[in-house]
């Protein structure tokens, strides 16, 4: 059980750090443009 969930708070950070990196290059195409 430990195990497991060390795994789905490994994807639940992976996958906000991804949108929040996908956020910040939203926003430096905003400010390119």
């Amino acid at each position: 059980m430990r195990i497991h969930f060390g795994m789905l708070t490994e994807i639940v950070i992976h996958n906000k750090l991804h949108h929040l990196r996908w956020f910040d290059d939203l926003k430096n195409f905003e400010l390119l443009m």
